[in-house]
């Protein structure tokens, strides 16, 4: 399709989304200079005039290594003033022009360097926040075009451009140019968003595998938004280095290769094209041959971790690698954790570390690992990485939505299934629970598992983050909201990553109350395992280290395994299934509300060993006192680890809580 005839479409479908009559006014958008945002200064923004009449031109401010331009880690925004919206104002157009040397792909919304519209209501604090996925092909300038309906109570609205590119080199220049809005003021009624097709095709696989049939027959679905250009698609075997063969019904085709698959790990891509020209290689691999003779792990219904049916609840921290804290020892390093209650390790520097592994298999403990080498088929993957009975997680995306597509990370996903089949699948992201759109949406049917982003320490004091534990728990709760919505009847775990480091952005280390409430927060709000990041300090101004590890100082490391080895002690009773819940408790005195407007004191109720177990958390930096509903006889019951006792009445317990305080109530079952 020309880009005429797909503008001239979608101002169609805009005509008749808004209604046939309507009075609309267009503005032209200035990003102002004093609104520019770069990481680091590793980017420049030039405004004003320019060559070719763009509006600014964003570029690289790293030098050349030589004649080679060098990876460099960046991000950048800029935005437009506010300004008031028409008072009948229901829907909105945003469309702007952007001419990029690499591709923009709609890889997930939301967070501090996205493209954005930002509503504000009447007291000039945001009313909603929605994220803009522009996708783009390198090259000439490309239109983008955006749509939705006004929120009630919105008086003003900015725009903001913005994009979080580690690949930009210095030799990369993002002109944009023609920015502009035009605002609705009658019509009928409009959805949430209208998005153009910008996504291609998704290709599912609908066969099972590892299998020893070599005559198994490969089928895969191609689904789009709008139509497919079935006359492109072609199907090749990488390995054979042949184009292969299929037929079509409807929209699943087979494979007809010609003769059996030969034994071992099968390669094969799948070149697809919708009709509005959105193109896409899928990468496919299966084995023909058995599963690995190694535990299997997998998620119970309810998103608990199983390994060979016996339930599990991961505790685990990034970064495990040499350094100071362990005389440059990895396994003194496993030991360690180990005993102070972990017993699921990543070396995040390191895709695939023989010496992590061996260690892991020594203490007992397992590893997630990169797993995004199975489309490829790789040796390692194939040879050494699937018989490891150390790995439980392929990791098969970090900061998902920033550098990843849905299309890619279901290949991944599928790959791991039909090379291996053994194991869960992950990825981790930040979450935006708060926004219209979380960056976790588009991604939740391909992983099994959901490792939220929470880092919180932002300012240089503690007063700067009064949100830490109500944005986790925020963020927490968004993640099952999705999986509800988009998860498609699959099993899904959460396994929060809270912060336990300072660096970069995030000003300082969490104090030991917020890190102890964040921790026991994503817990009581259904999470199915927890980790942290990290465990290795990287501060050293020599090797341009960016973090600092939880063993910084030993205050930093006795709150942090200690934490741990609570949290291990009562595994046994995280890992029961959820009984029935009881109502949100009473707060008596103290803040009702957290400072997101959610209930002040949550709780879990688990029951185990014939005791019934009341997990809670303050979510405010102040005290309150609670009364506590958890169904548990009347009399005394211990509070865990506080040496002291207290009374149920009529099924609740009435309580004191610090800012951030938790209490872990044990009473014998009824």
């Amino acid at each position: 399709m020309s880009e005429m005839n797909r503008t001239e479409l979608i101002a169609l479908a805009a005509i008749a989304m808004f209604g046939a009559t309507f009075a609309a006014e267009t503005v032209k958008l200035e990003f102002l200079p004093e609104s520019q945002v770069n990481y680091e200064a590793k980017t420049k923004i030039a405004t004003g005039a320019e060559a070719g009449g763009n509006d600014f031109r964003v570029y690289s401010t790293v030098a050349m290594q030589g004649d080679k331009p060098q990876w460099v880690e960046t991000a950048w925004t800029i935005s437009t003033k506010k300004f008031p919206l028409a008072a009948d104002a229901i829907g909105y157009a945003f469309e702007v022009e952007i001419k990029s040397p690499e591709d923009w792909r709609p890889a997930g919304g939301g967070g501090k360097w996205s493209s954005r519209i930002v509503f504000y209501g009447a007291d000039g604090k945001e009313l909603e926040v929605r994220p803009l996925i522009p996708a783009l092909k390198k090259g000439a300038f490309a239109s983008i075009r955006f749509t939705g309906r006004v929120p009630a109570g919105a008086k003003e609205i900015a725009f903001t451009l913005g994009k979080d590119d580690p690949n930009v080199l210095p030799t990369h220049e993002i002109f944009v140019r023609n920015a502009k809005y035009t605002s609705y003021r009658a019509g009928e009624t409009i959805p949430e968003e209208m998005l153009p097709d910008v996504r291609p095709p998704m290709v599912r696989s609908l066969f099972k595998a590892p299998t020893d049939d070599r005559r198994l027959v490969v089928k895969y679905e191609i689904t789009d938004a709008s139509a497919i250009d079935w006359g492109a698609l072609v199907v090749s075997n990488v390995l054979a280095k042949s184009v292969v063969p299929f037929t079509r019904k409807g929209n699943v085709i087979t494979l007809r290769p010609g003769a059996p698959w030969p034994e071992g790990p099968q390669r094969l891509t799948v070149s697809v094209r919708d009709a509005e020209g959105n193109a896409y290689v899928s990468q496919k691999a299966f084995m023909i041959g058995r599963a690995p003779d190694t535990p299997r792990f997998t998620l119970r219904d309810d998103g608990m971790t199983l390994i060979d049916g016996k339930p599990f609840f991961p505790i685990g921290i990034f970064g495990v690698k040499p350094c100071e804290v362990n005389l440059w020892d990895l396994d003194r390093a496993v030991g360690d954790l180990k005993k102070a209650g972990f017993n699921f390790i990543h070396s995040y520097s390191h895709r695939y570390d023989p010496a992590l592994f061996a260690a892991a298999r020594r203490h007992g403990v397992y590893c997630w690992t990169f797993g995004s080498a199975a489309v490829r088929a790789d040796d390692w993957f194939v040879n050494a990485g699937r018989n490891d009975p150390s790995i439980l997680s392929w990791y098969n995306g970090d900061d998902t939505s920033d550098n990843t597509t849905p299309a890619q990370l279901l290949d991944r996903d599928e790959a791991c299934r039909l090379l291996d089949g053994t194991r869960i699948t992950s990825q981790a992201d930040g979450v935006g629970g708060g926004a219209v759109k979380s960056r976790y949406q588009d991604f939740v049917p391909y992983t099994d598992v959901f490792m939220p982003e929470v880092y919180w320490t932002y300012g240089p004091t503690r007063a700067n983050d009064w949100r830490s534990v109500a944005q986790l728990i925020c963020d927490v709760d968004r993640c099952r909201t999705d999986i509800e919505r988009f998860g498609k009847g699959r099993p899904h775990g959460v396994w929060p990553i809270v912060q336990a480091f300072h660096g970069r952005m995030w000003k300082r280390f969490p104090d030991e109350d917020e890190l102890v409430a964040s921790s026991w927060a994503s817990i009581i709000h259904g999470a199915n395992g927890i980790t942290w990041f990290h465990y290795c300090g990287e501060l050293s101004p020599e090797y341009k280290r960016r973090y600092s590890g939880f063993f910084q100082t030993q205050r930093d490391w006795t709150a942090m395994t200690n934490l741990a080895t609570r949290i291990a002690s009562l595994s046994p009773v995280l890992v029961e299934r959820t009984p029935p819940q009881p109502k949100t408790p009473e707060v008596l005195s103290g803040d009702k509300l957290d400072p997101l407007g959610r209930p002040a004191v949550s709780v879990l109720v688990k029951k185990h060993a014939g005791s019934v177990y009341v997990f809670a958390v303050n979510a405010c930096d102040k005290p309150a006192r609670a009364r506590v509903f958890a169904d548990v006889p009347n009399g005394e019951g211990d509070v865990v680890w506080e040496k002291r006792k207290v009374r149920a009445s009529d099924g609740a317990i009435e309580d004191d809580f610090n800012g951030y305080g938790v209490h872990v109530y044990r009473f014998p079952g009824k």
